[in-house]
């Protein structure tokens, strides 16, 4: 994602804000008001890597665009080592 030039900063801010719970809004009427809820709750890796982090030059930057998106732990060099 430095390529892109995002940090990790930018990505945790964009991710928590995909992936909220919460009321939406309000519809209100002359006797009575509803809360309108959804949950936006990210629930698998493929929709964490539709996260759309930025644009660049007016197309759509998304999380999968990085080195990939997966379930469970990556072994790196040093955690492969030990």
């Amino acid at each position: 994602m430095a390529a892109y030039g995002l940090n990790l900063d930018d990505l945790r801010t964009t991710i928590n804000n995909a992936n909220q719970n919460g009321p939406k809004g309000t519809l209100d009427g002359p006797s009575t008001a509803y809360t309108v809820n959804t949950n936006d709750q990210i629930r698998n890796a493929e929709d964490y890597g539709n996260v759309v982090v930025a644009y660049k030059n007016g197309a759509p930057v998304r999380l999968k665009d990085g080195r990939g998106i997966g379930l469970g732990r990556r072994k790196t060099p040093s955690s492969a080592a030990g």
